[in-house]
């Protein structure tokens, strides 16, 4: 056993620097750890806190004591281990940044120095240089194993270090973007950055999700080039950019200068303008502009075309500089062999509709046989019509191609059935007496099918007819073409689809019945997860049915704002104040929006204008202008004004809906399905308060106002905001009043019985009201609290 002191400990203490660096911190966060489960361990525990009244009433008022966010507790809190790894993505990142920030200036000083010395004396630059900048760094990198422990770093070196840690920063960006919070948070950033709204940033995160790792002061420069290269607003230019090409705000600056430059070359030389082609398809910028003069200077030999020709279908369609030479001449070989006729003739069909080029053979095949279907059997009066209109291929619907088997194909299937039945008789005739019965009914059934598969000449036969059927089907496959095998197999892919689909419905049936059974939220999408891999390891699912660990945050956030009927940016907004949502599906996210809808009643007379009158209060009052907006864009549908105002109604089960709703009516002596739908139309977030809950605040309220329960009933009826509000803040907004109208409690409490909305507004807006009451009385003060004594709301219309 070694000593610390001794000189063994003392010579291996150089050696060993880096683990005994690391184990001092795993040490020091071990210590701070037990030290903090110490501090735990002291406190005592009662054992008959969770099951007294008593107890769960001093809970209760402790929860109410401390201030939070939400209105209700978070139903997943964020554990120790979770904590723990947030704080080390944030301290690698930190650690990552400095590095990069390090050798970035570490390749400025090498490359000043490398010019200065190269300026003095050219023939020692390189070795000066190296002894200068590289020995400064060879203390820093000498343990890293990019470099090598012999020799300084060179300036190579340096540059591969920057795309190694750059890299390793992207890694550790892109796992942290799992976070809900995170995620919104960057897009309002990008919004606000770009100066575009948030209802045209998310889909286009949405459509190339690596633009939330870009750096947001590099998106500004990038939209206004492209902006100056479309010849668009940007605006415009960002509306057309999220709907065709939105991974060129991913790309950097330098190359798309370089691109639009050679590109303008490649095309302008050509008689092609570069505007009017990039305004068509931008993503022609991401392309190479060598491949794009290689495909012009080849398209007219493969084409069979003038080059003039050529440039007249690029104008055209600039979508078939995004596809390989090769398939546009096998297309066009496809066009000649369809239509039978020359090739001038296709020549001149495909200058009139160019986007033909940019079809499958097997899809153009199917859109020609639909048209031989629904206008006749003659392919050349067909060939006639599409060639004096080609604008009929071009619409055809390829789902109507015929499937009609051939008359050889008929004449087999006879022949087929006739034999089996001969064979199926002269086994009858020739068996035992015992199965001469069984036989001759089995030859009779056969005989039967096969005289009604002749008739009909149908593709099905008898069962018994094994050995006839397998041929007959081997036949069929071989005579199908290749457009028909394509076709079949997409229909296959459909059909599986469709079946993957179902089973996908029929899961989330289960989980939404047992989530209205009374299951909890949170544990739903891990067991929607669980059954679908139990039930299929690969799922086909479409946009905002996969569970919440399989699809993008981005995407699930489009696939909520669809599924309520809000815009982007109010889910953005509903997101933030309620992280919760994102671990619902689609499906219970849409079921509970009707089922909320139906139990506030909102169909009925009245609902509509009610619940907008209590949205254009909130917001005037301190909501906020993102609901004012919401409220106004969303006047037809008052449930989604409801959420707006009350997003945790979405994840409320709708058995404590119903629990909720009851316990009101009893404690307010209201009727249910009358005087509490009037005051849920004001309040909706009367429906989150527990009975307990609703009770305990209302004696609290009663206390603080040192009222009697009746009177106290009165004031909640006239304004139920004062049952929502937490009772901390209520009390902080008494003594706030007092202080300002220098008066006591009593005297305060008679104002907020005759005006109760004092106590639902904001210090910060109750002193604005107070300070402009008081310009308007001349400025003194004395005056203005006799004038708010004898009209308390004349302090509310100074603030609003």
């Amino acid at each position: 056993m070694v000593t610390p002191g001794c000189p063994s400990a003392l010579s291996g203490q150089k050696v060993l620097s880096n683990g005994t660096l690391a184990c001092r911190t795993q040490a020091s966060r071990r210590s701070t750890g037990s030290s903090s489960a110490l501090s735990r361990t002291r406190q005592p525990y009662n054992e008959l806190s969770e099951f007294s009244p008593a107890a769960k009433g001093e809970q209760l008022q402790a929860w109410e004591a401390t201030p939070s966010d939400t209105p209700l507790p978070k139903l997943q809190p964020i554990s120790r281990t979770l904590a723990r790894e947030l704080l080390r993505e944030q301290r690698l990142k930190k650690r990552l940044k400095q590095q990069i920030g390090l050798l970035q200036r570490q390749l400025l000083q090498h490359g000043d120095s490398q010019t200065a010395l190269a300026s003095n004396n050219p023939g020692s630059a390189v070795s000066s240089s190296s002894s200068s900048s590289g020995v400064q760094l060879y203390e820093q990198w000498s343990e890293d194993p990019l470099f090598s422990a012999a020799t300084p770093p060179s300036l190579e070196q340096l540059q591969r270090k920057l795309v190694h840690v750059q890299r390793q920063l992207l890694q550790a960006s892109s796992e942290s973007l799992a976070d809900i919070l995170t995620v919104t948070t960057r897009l309002q950033d990008m919004a606000t950055c770009l100066e575009l709204p948030l209802d045209l940033v998310v889909p286009m995160v949405a459509r190339h999700e690596p633009l939330l790792l870009q750096p947001l002061q590099q998106l500004p420069p990038r939209l206004s080039f492209l902006s100056s290269a479309l010849q668009l607003p940007p605006r415009n230019a960002a509306e057309l950019l999220a709907s065709s090409s939105p991974q060129l705000l991913a790309t950097p600056l330098q190359k798309l200068q370089s691109n639009l430059t050679q590109l303008q070359r490649v095309l302008g030389s050509r008689g092609l303008d570069a505007v009017e082609l990039l305004q068509e398809r931008p993503d022609l910028l991401a392309q190479s502009p060598a491949s794009i003069e290689a495909k012009l200077e080849r398209l007219p030999g493969a084409l069979s075309m003038s080059r003039q020709h050529v440039r007249q279908l690029v104008a055209e369609c600039p979508q078939l500089l995004r596809r390989s030479v090769s398939t546009l001449a096998q297309r066009y070989r496809a066009l000649c062999a369809l239509f039978a006729i020359p090739d001038s003739f296709v020549e001149e069909f495909v200058l009139q509709e160019p986007q033909l080029l940019c079809l499958s053979a097997p899809t153009l095949k199917a859109k020609f046989d639909s048209l031989l279907v629904r206008y006749g059997a003659f392919s050349d009066d067909v060939v006639d019509m599409v060639l004096v209109d080609p604008a009929m291929l071009l619409n055809a619907d390829p789902a109507t191609a015929p499937k009609a088997p051939t008359v050889k194909a008929s004449r087999k299937k006879q022949a087929a059935a006739a034999a089996a039945a001969a064979a199926a008789l002269q086994e009858s005739s020739l068996g035992s007496s015992s199965s001469t019965a069984d036989d001759y009914s089995s030859a009779n059934s056969d005989a039967d099918v096969a005289g009604t598969a002749a008739a009909d000449g149908s593709s099905s036969s008898s069962s018994s007819s094994s050995s006839g059927s397998m041929s007959e089907e081997e036949e069929q496959q071989a005579a199908l073409e290749p457009w028909q095998l394509v076709l079949q197999q997409r229909q296959e892919k459909q059909r599986g689809a469709r079946q993957r689909q179902r089973l996908r419905r029929q899961m989330q049936q289960q989980l939404q019945q047992q989530w209205l059974a009374g299951g909890d939220v949170a544990a739903v999408p891990q067991q929607l997860l669980q059954q679908q891999q139990q039930q299929q390891q690969e799922t086909y699912l479409p946009l905002g049915s996969m569970p919440t660990s399989r699809q993008s945050p981005v995407r699930q956030l489009l696939a909520f704002a669809a599924a309520t009927g809000l815009s982007a940016a109010q889910a953005v907004q509903l997101w933030q104040q309620e992280p919760a949502l994102a671990q619902l599906p689609t499906a219970l996210v849409s079921a509970q929006v009707s089922r909320l809808s139906a139990a506030l009643g909102l169909g009925r007379p009245g609902a509509a204008a009610a619940v907008a009158a209590s949205s254009m209060r909130g917001s005037a009052a301190a909501a906020g202008g993102w609901q004012a907006s919401a409220s106004s864009s969303s006047s037809s549908r008052p449930v989604l004004q409801v959420l707006v105002k009350e997003p945790g109604l979405l994840i409320l089960p709708p058995g404590q809906m119903q629990v909720n709703m009851q316990g009101l009516a009893d404690l307010l002596s209201l009727d249910l399905h009358a005087g509490l739908m009037l005051l849920l139309w004001q309040q909706p977030g009367l429906l989150q308060l527990a009975p307990e809950l609703a009770e305990y605040r209302l004696q609290h309220l009663a206390g603080l106002l040192q009222l009697s329960v009746p009177k106290t009933l009165g004031l909640v009826l006239q304004e139920p905001r004062l049952l929502v509000e937490r009772p901390v803040l209520l009390a902080a907004r008494l003594g706030s009043l007092c202080t300002l109208l220098s008066v006591q409690r009593g005297v305060a409490s008679e104002c907020v019985l005759r005006e109760p909305l004092l106590l639902c507004v904001d210090d910060d807006e109750l002193q604005q009201g107070w300070l402009q009451l008081c310009g308007r009385v001349g400025g003194w003060a004395p005056d203005a609290v006799d004038v708010v004594l004898a009209d308390p709301a004349a302090l509310l219309r100074g603030s609003f």
